[in-house]
């Protein structure tokens, strides 16, 4: 058996597909604002850190962000702050918070990494700080690291060592007396790791290495033809002169595949599939088609499990509030549901709920019923089954990551928009008449023995 959550709907109003989301590469909706702070580090230091937020009113996070997911950003080996300027207010005007400190360091890249750490201590605090800006601002459980270089390193140790740290995507990491290959050997959340042709400043291709030392979920993208520092924005002097010019289109493509991989995992939006996984006509398939970008992904062993770790946290093996038949959200839909759906299982998604209505057709009504479905998992199949009496149930048409199963008895249209969630509308073949049709969802767990249903 299977387990099998199953909804049965009623007639109301029809949506609209889910939109594509807009290229991650590009900057957001929100305006920026930024302040330097001093943040008490390591050893005694105090890290000089600037910290980028979205707004609409100056000085005042944007309420439409709230709260903020938060990602904390490493310099280079003889760099600073100053090299990742344009990152920090490119992720702040999608929605992110994002801190860049100066470390104190110098190349003890463990200290660097328990800085990041002091870094996420202080914008905790001030979340929960009346007299702050960013007062309830901030999601807490969705913290992803970045950095560059000798920072991508740090940030690899960082988040080796900081549960908080939900999602890691280093820019052209390097590593130091396999630092680096230690750390990814224990880190379990979703890796991405962007990196340059191996040039002066990483001849020995130790991204690359990298890569094969982390544990899946992870994702490689090589830019063609990049250098060391097209991972900075504004490229630094010292970078200019030793490992080559910054070049705009590359130094875009690292912005796109950085931010995506952030929008997927932090945000929990299914729509920048195409930013993360090689979708059939997504941005990541053009850019492969296009030479601009190589490709490599190892998923992990459980969709669902990684799903629950992203959205979850250290609440991820509570079946009370991770499970299956859970609801943490209180919109009537629980969290295999919301797996199936493409929804986020931690913010109420009534108004995204399946739902039916009558769709008109050769001057006839029939009844339909419309919902999304993530086209990632490859462990869930959705059913749309019709009855007339609500005993017999047609064994319905079927949709999953391997294709459709049509039954005779129901039309579907399907609304792709290579957004990693598509729109399927189901209707009845039989006009609405003298006879009542019921049509409900089931969603099947194709990996569990178990049997629920919910109704």
């Amino acid at each position: 058996m299977k387990r099998t959550l199953a909804a049965l709907l009623a007639i109301c109003s029809v949506s609209s597909a889910a939109p594509a989301a807009t290229d991650p590469g590009q900057s957001g909706p929100y305006a920026t604002g930024s302040e330097t702070v001093a943040i008490p580090g390591t050893a005694g230091a105090t890290l000089n850190t600037d910290v980028y937020y979205p707004r609409v009113t100056p000085g005042v996070v944007a309420a439409a962000a709230l709260p903020c997911p938060v990602i904390v950003l490493g310099h280079g080996f003889s760099q600073s702050k100053s090299q990742h300027v344009k990152h920090g207010q490119h992720l702040a005007s999608r929605g992110f918070i994002v801190l860049v400190p100066n470390f104190a360091g110098g190349s003890d890249h463990s200290r660097n990494a328990d800085d990041l750490s002091k870094c996420v201590d202080w914008i905790v605090a001030r979340n929960a700080d009346s007299a702050s800006r960013y007062h309830r601002a901030v999601r807490v459980k969705r913290i992803g690291a970045t950095g560059h270089s000798a920072g991508g390193l740090s940030a690899l140790v960082a988040t080796a060592r900081d549960p908080r740290i939900r999602a890691l995507a280093p820019m052209d990491p390097v590593d130091n007396a396999s630092l680096g290959a230690k750390a990814l050997a224990k880190i379990t959340v979703p890796v991405a790791i962007t990196y340059s042709e191996p040039s002066s400043c990483n001849a020995s291709g130790s991204a690359a290495v990298l890569f094969a030392a982390a544990r899946p979920h992870k994702r490689g993208i090589k830019i063609v033809n990049a250098n060391h520092t097209d991972a900075q924005d504004p490229a630094g002097a010292l970078s200019i002169l030793f490992c080559g010019g910054a070049n705009p289109t590359r130094q875009m493509l690292y912005r796109r595949y950085v931010t995506g991989w952030f929008e997927y995992f932090l945000k929990g939006d299914a729509s920048y599939a195409p930013y993360v996984f090689n979708l059939p006509g997504g941005q990541t398939a053009a850019d492969l088609a296009a030479n601009l970008i190589t490709y490599s992904r190892t998923p992990a062993a459980s969709a669902i499990g990684e799903w629950r770790a992203i959205h979850f946290g250290e609440d991820a093996n509570d079946e009370s509030i991770a499970g299956p038949a859970a609801d943490p959200d209180e919109d009537e839909l629980v969290n295999f549901t919301e797996y199936a759906l493409g929804l986020d299982p931690t913010t109420p998604s009534a108004e995204k709920a399946p739902f039916s209505s009558r769709v008109e057709a050769n001057e006839q009504s029939f009844g339909a019923i419309t919902f999304t479905r993530a086209t990632m998992p490859d462990d869930v199949a959705i059913a749309v089954e019709l009855s007339t009496d609500l005993l017999e149930w047609n064994p319905g048409s079927t949709y999953s990551a391997a294709g459709s199963e049509p039954n005779t008895a129901l039309t579907s249209e399907v609304a792709r928009t290579g957004s990693g969630v598509e729109t399927i509308t189901v209707r009845a073949n039989v006009p609405l008449g003298g006879t009542e049709q019921f049509l409900r969802l089931q969603m099947r767990d194709l990996t569990m023995a178990a049997t629920h249903a919910t109704r």
